[in-house]
């Protein structure tokens, strides 16, 4: 998935909007167990519950923890960027998407190096 998210104001609000995107898709295509990654410590955290005092994107935690309640198992996992190429490429390509775009049964054609060699990584 990809979208371009017009005047983000902080990247752990950013990083909310996303994992609230990427909620509304699961809901969506009708997963009922996954896990979201992140690669913002303060995000993963206050989603996964841990008390993170964030007044400021509250809102924007507890519509995406909202959001969370309705599937079966949601896990939400801390990765460092240099731990997920895939999903760093994609938010540097979101910065040039027009609209929201979804990829479901082929991968983007700009991931397809980088997935390649994370998956040779671990050879």
């Amino acid at each position: 998935m990809a979208e371009k998210i017009p005047l983000p104001y902080s990247i752990t609000a950013l990083e909310a909007l996303a994992a609230i995107r990427a909620l509304r898709l699961a809901g969506d295509i009708g997963l009922e167990s996954f896990i979201l990654e992140g690669d913002s410590k303060i995000t993963i955290d206050a989603l996964a519950g841990n008390i993170v005092e964030h007044a400021e994107f509250g809102n924007l935690f507890e519509e995406a923890k909202e959001l969370a309640s309705q599937f079966g198992d949601v896990s939400f996992n801390h990765v460092r960027r240099q731990g997920n190429g895939a999903a760093h490429n994609s938010a540097r390509h979101a910065r040039h998407v027009s609209e929201y775009t979804v990829w479901m049964e082929d991968i983007s054609p700009h991931l397809s190096t980088v997935i390649q060699a994370e998956l040779a990584s671990f050879e």
